[in-house]
């Protein structure tokens, strides 16, 4: 898996975009790179309603090396699973875990 890559990305039901932010418990960061025009990391199992380009937030510390997170990222109109991605601090590596309907990704190297 390519640190600058996208690994197995699976298509899932998209919410509706919102400019509104993230939720509690959410976090969410920023990728231009492989036409995705953003993507999501969060620590809850709900999906998010709030992707939009334009609408980031940093990558909060609390995320650290080994967390388990859940990932999105947003194509045209649909939501993708992301295996690996970059971050405004660096590049990050994550392992997926779970299953197709409910994947969670690790991050294992940063």
């Amino acid at each position: 898996m390519g640190l600058a890559g996208i690994a197995g990305a699976f298509a899932v039901t998209a919410p509706a975009a919102s400019a509104a932010p993230a939720a509690a418990g959410k976090m969410r960061v920023c990728n231009h790179a492989s036409g995705y025009s953003s993507f999501v990391a969060f620590t809850t199992n709900a999906h998010t309603n709030a992707i939009a380009p334009g609408h980031c937030t940093r990558w909060r510390p609390s995320i650290k090396v080994g967390k388990l997170v859940y990932v999105q990222g947003k194509k045209g109109r649909d939501i993708f699973q992301m295996g690996s991605y970059k971050v405004p601090t660096g590049t990050y590596q994550v392992d997926t875990r779970g299953t197709r309907a409910n994947p969670t990704f690790r991050i294992v190297r940063r």
